[in-house]
């Protein structure tokens, strides 16, 4: 494909299926003869014709490095999307664990055994949790419904107050809340089937709020889809 061709490309897809659109949408009828040439009565053939070359400009563009580029960058923008969505359903979970209500898709039973070991070293006088944060969201599914579970390393953060016999060996400990962190390591969830689709419309709609080349792409391709099946039909009819 030649550079000074990639505009053109693009210029006459998007003038081709615009023409379509409009002609369906107006109602307008083929005429009798173009440049005094008489066109068969047959219609459904010179749909025939436009729809070859509709699907030959379609290939050519599908084809252009930008459109290359654009697709490469909408995928990876939309994996970033999802990402960002799991991210936001698991800590939604761990607030509910944070504010000792029961999660809906965590296994919490890894917390709980690393804060009651924590209240049971013997030098606190108290642990009470102030964070969960998890540690590594690339872990996290994103692809499908058979990825729908998984693992993730959360870490406790922690405020607690060392006991008096503790406290007695530094005054600075005495009565000083001290915070701390500690690891929990693996933590695993599972998401009901629902949560895919949730996942999913989420990540369109963010991804078309926010990607900057989705007009770039969507616009054409819409346009020639929907031009193609018009063309199709009335082919076929």
């Amino acid at each position: 494909m030649y550079e000074d061709d990639k505009d053109k490309v693009r210029r006459n897809l998007v003038a081709l299926s615009g023409f379509i659109l409009v002609s369906a949408y107006l109602e307008l009828k083929l005429p009798n003869k173009v440049f005094d040439v008489q066109l068969p009565k047959e219609t459904n053939k010179i749909w025939v014709v436009v729809l070859v070359v509709l699907a030959y400009a379609f290939w050519r563009f599908i084809h252009t490095d930008d459109a290359r580029k654009a697709r490469s960058s909408i995928a990876s923008q939309y994996a970033d999307c999802r990402t960002q969505v799991f991210n936001f359903l698991i800590f939604r979970d761990l607030k509910r664990v944070f504010h000792a209500k029961p999660p809906r898709w965590i296994n919490a039973a890894p917390i709980e055994a690393r804060m009651e070991q924590e209240r049971n070293s013997g030098q606190y006088q108290y642990v009470r949790v102030t964070a969960l944060v998890p540690s590594n969201t690339r872990r996290w599914p994103h692809n499908g419904f058979e990825q729908r579970s998984g693992s993730t390393v959360i870490d406790v953060k922690f405020a607690f107050l060392y006991t008096p016999e503790m406290a007695g060996h530094d005054a600075i400990l005495h009565n000083f809340e001290q915070q701390a962190s500690t690891g929990v390591g693996e933590l695993t969830f599972t998401f009901p089937r629902w949560i895919e689709f949730f996942v999913t419309l989420s990540s369109i709609v963010i991804l078309l709020v926010r990607s900057e080349i989705i007009p770039e792409v969507i616009i054409p391709y819409g346009m020639a889809v929907g031009a193609g099946v018009i063309t199709l039909t009335r082919a076929l009819s």
